[in-house]
């Protein structure tokens, strides 16, 4: 999408008022070009006036994003790469620093394609990692700077093409907060929506939410055309329509009508802790949960993300492989309540923990730094979830079937051959569907330092510090705290985009178990927690 935006520099008064209105009708007429899809004439005319402006700095500015539409209409990379690089060099000239914004989000376009470029020929993102990296980061700094509705649907759905669901939501949702009447960002959420149902505890509701959702885009075509085109606006109306069919087969169209209401969350009947810990989870976003949408609901409340898995009765070793499968997901929903549950816990101070972190002589040494036992449930809850890291990496290989040394894979090295980073990426891995390069879009975006806290606060010590005045530089516990939280809120993402790419290969598993003739049959699983085990 274009900004043209004409700059206010220096310039000598007759330069300025010939120079600039000459220019100015000249950058309308490529982009009127590019607008009507005639991207060839676009480009002829764009070298013409390189040759005439090529020190004029707002033809410089104009050009990335002229020059990235044009390359894209005719899918020519060397023109988006043009686009980029006068780009890069402009985000470092002051002199277009009041227009930073649109230069960083020009650029994230332009990115934007050289990822899906990467896709189409080679069938992966794994080897596009820096260019997604390089996307996400300018698309955010954009947003920085200025929070621009279709930078927010642009990231979102960049978000939604490399696996991350759960955060293209987050961005759909701040352009429809601008815009309520945004068919693009309507009509995106919906097809997230859609796609998210099968993992949900409310796969119908999210189906009828869906439907809807396209249903109110679709009233505002005008903006889905503008932003879109038509090939948005057919794909969405097509979308509508097969949920329609779908329910109407199943003779449950009138459900497509029903009111989406949830009932708010209520304290009635809960302990003080309970309506603590509710309240700091959904606060927080950190319940292993699709219900984002209206988050202090009953619906939003609880852990229930699942997955389906098809397998053949009569083989019991697929059998014995699902009940492994599952058993690892446990240990991953496990590790991360667990791990939640003491991070809540760490931010209670209150007179029964203090009492009982009294109990034990912890040495003082007056240097501003705290041991105590708010920051040892600090560092718990910080190692635990990145147990949970661990746990996603090993139930991957054990789903794939790579066979490694389980003790020796971890959340960084689960994706190359031999766990090898410079071995490159395991072509099994790379093989997948788009869901999993967002579980490890998500982890890189972590970056190392994580990973070494963790590791120090395991094998040697983390201190925390009480007001920000030690000379250790250590981070102060609150900033610790919300440090912790962010990571969990990562996590979070992690293990559902896991949910995810496991339910997606367990439904290619099903097409082509129906396309041989097979049977389904679902068979119940047994949720019963044994919470009287001792």
């Amino acid at each position: 999408m274009r900004f043209i935006n004409f700059m206010d520099l220096p310039m000598k008064k007759s330069e300025q008022s010939n120079n600039n209105n000459e220019l100015i009708e000249k950058i309308q007429a490529i982009s009127n070009l590019i607008g009507n899809g005639k991207y060839a004439d676009a480009l002829t005319q764009l070298e013409k006036c390189e040759k005439e402006y090529s020190s004029n700095k707002n033809f410089q500015f104009n050009k990335v994003g002229l020059l990235i539409d044009t390359g894209i209409g005719l899918n020519n990379l060397d023109v988006v790469e043009r686009g980029i690089t006068i780009g890069e060099k402009n985000l470092k000239d002051n002199q277009y620093e009041q227009y930073k914004a649109t230069t960083l989000y020009n650029v994230a376009t332009g990115l934007q394609y050289k990822a899906r470029k990467h896709l189409l020929d080679s069938k992966s993102y794994f080897g596009a990692e820096e260019i997604i990296r390089s996307c996400i980061k300018k698309f955010q700094e954009s947003l920085s700077l200025a929070s621009q509705e279709r930078t927010f649907v642009n990231l979102g759905n960049f978000y939604d093409e490399t696996g991350r669901p759960l955060e293209s939501l987050v961005q759909y949702e701040r352009a429809i907060s601008r815009n309520p009447k945004f068919g693009m960002a309507i009509g995106n959420k919906a097809r997230t929506v859609e796609r998210l149902a099968p993992i949900s505890k409310y796969h119908t509701g999210y189906l009828v939410y869906a439907y809807q959702l396209y249903r109110e885009a679709l009233q505002n075509e005008a903006s889905i055309l503008q932003e879109g085109g038509t090939a948005a606006l057919e794909e969405f109306k097509r979308r509508k329509e097969r949920i329609k069919s779908l329910f109407d087969q199943n003779s449950k169209g009138e459900l497509l009508e029903e009111s989406l209401t949830h009932k708010k969350f209520s304290k009635k009947g809960r302990t003080e802790d309970e309506i603590s810990y509710t309240t700091f989870c959904l606060d927080n976003d950190l319940y292993l949960n699709l219900h984002i949408f209206d988050r202090h609901s009953t619906a939003s409340i609880g852990d229930n993300i699942s997955t389906t898995f098809i397998t053949s009765i009569s083989d019991e070793e697929a059998d014995k492989w699902v009940k492994e499968v599952l058993m690892r997901l446990n240990e991953i929903k496990e590790s991360f309540i667990a791990g939640r549950y003491i991070l809540w816990l760490s931010q209670q101070k209150n007179e029964t923990l203090s009492n009982i972190s009294q109990q034990s002589l912890l040495v003082n040494n007056l240097d501003y730094t705290a041991h105590n036992i708010y920051t040892g449930l600090l560092k718990s809850s910080y190692k635990e979830g990145f147990s949970v890291l661990d746990k996603i990496a090993n139930t991957i290989d054990f789903y794939l079937k790579l066979n490694r040394p389980e003790n020796k894979i971890n959340y960084r090295n689960i994706w190359y051959k031999d766990l090898n980073k410079s071995h490159g990426f395991d072509p099994i891995i790379t093989q997948q569907n788009y869901r999993l390069f967002g579980i490890f879009s998500v982890l890189d975006e972590l970056g190392k330092k994580p990973s070494e806290v963790r590791n120090a606060m395991e094998h040697r010590y983390q201190r925390i510090g009480t007001i920000g005045m030690d000379e250790y530089d250590a981070p102060t516990f609150s900033e610790f705290g919300q440090e912790t939280i962010d990571i969990y809120y990562k996590i979070k993402c992690a293990v559902v985009y896991l949910f995810n790419f496991i339910n997606a290969c367990e439904e290619k598993k099903k097409v082509e178990a129906l396309k041989n003739g097979g049977i389904l049959a679902t068979i119940p699983i047994i949720t019963d927690q044994w919470l009287d085990l001792w």
